[in-house]
């Protein structure tokens, strides 16, 4: 489910919820008297909305996972920009050096991480 149709859910639990809740007190108000039956089932109309509401919304759990969506995509961009400068950051002879390495899938981990590093503080010196 995606969070608009959550969301316009909710909305039709609690409006379902002020009409029943309505009719209730118009039928104590039409007996003239306001019973324990009538208490009992407000209350049971304010509880369960609540309930079914923080079961559809996973009791905060959507929102916890669309934020942690969102940090992994933040995430991912930001390991891109980062292998963009550092490539962008590389001399030519660095580059066929590179590609040389892919290539032949031959990749040294050690130089992978300095590479990394000098573009890092190059970025950082500017």
């Amino acid at each position: 489910m995606t969070n608009k149709n959550i969301t316009e859910l909710t909305m039709v639990i609690w409006g379902a919820m002020g009409i029943a809740l309505a009719a209730l007190f118009i039928s104590a108000a039409a007996a003239q008297a306001f019973t324990v039956f009538h208490m009992i089932t407000a209350i049971l109309l304010v509880v369960a909305p609540f309930l079914a509401t923080g079961m559809i919304w996973q009791w905060g759990g959507v929102l916890n996972k669309q934020s942690q969506d969102l940090d992994e995509t933040f995430s991912e961009k930001a390991k891109r920009e980062r292998i963009d400068q550092v490539l962008r950051n590389l001399s030519n002879a660095e580059l066929l050096a590179l590609k040389k390495r892919l290539s032949q899938d031959d990749i040294d981990d050690d130089l992978l991480e300095y590479y990394l590093q000098q573009g890092e503080s190059d970025q950082q010196a500017r």
